[in-house]
């Protein structure tokens, strides 16, 4: 799962069409998801945990607090503690390798974040490119000077 950050607003929203209009038959979750452009399950995770929270169906718009909303991102959002996720802690025991594949040496030049994903898929670490790409833009910040490729010039018109 892709890690998203969680909106405060968007919360807000399916919650408050959680709640209806009073005196109507309440919408479902996939009226809410379709309403609030959120998935289905996205939008039964905030619910849940609205719900987990206090918040009851019968309640109105006013209970929908500072409070419950911080309750529930707290309850959605995922746990990262350094935040950063698992793929990010198994590609920093490979960031001195990373940072040796991005610097090249004399003989190779450097490689691209693709042939880096090769290479790690070789030696048992599966990461996406998205993963990937962040170490090598440490590695590229700390390259030493020299090893940077030079700007293009533009033909000028005349």
């Amino acid at each position: 799962m892709a890690f998203r950050e969680v909106n405060v607003n968007e919360v807000k929203e399916v919650l408050r069409v959680w709640l209806g209009v009073a005196g109507s038959r309440p919408p479902g979750l996939r009226t809410i998801a379709a309403h609030c452009g959120v998935d289905r399950k996205t939008a039964r995770r905030y619910v849940e945990a609205a719900q987990a929270a206090g918040l009851q169906r019968t309640d109105g718009v006013e209970a929908l607090d500072d409070g419950l909303i911080g309750a529930v991102i707290e309850a959605v959002r995922p746990a990262r503690p350094s935040g950063h996720g698992s793929a990010w802690d198994r590609l920093l025991v490979f960031e001195g390798q990373i940072t040796a594949w991005v610097a090249g040496d004399g003989n190779h030049p450097p490689l691209t974040i693709t042939k880096i994903e090769t290479l790690l898929a070789r030696q048992g670490c599966v990461a996406a490119v998205s993963d990937v790409a962040p170490i090598r833009h440490r590695a590229v910040r700390f390259r030493p000077q020299g090893h940077h490729r030079p700007r293009r010039r533009r033909r000028s018109r005349q």
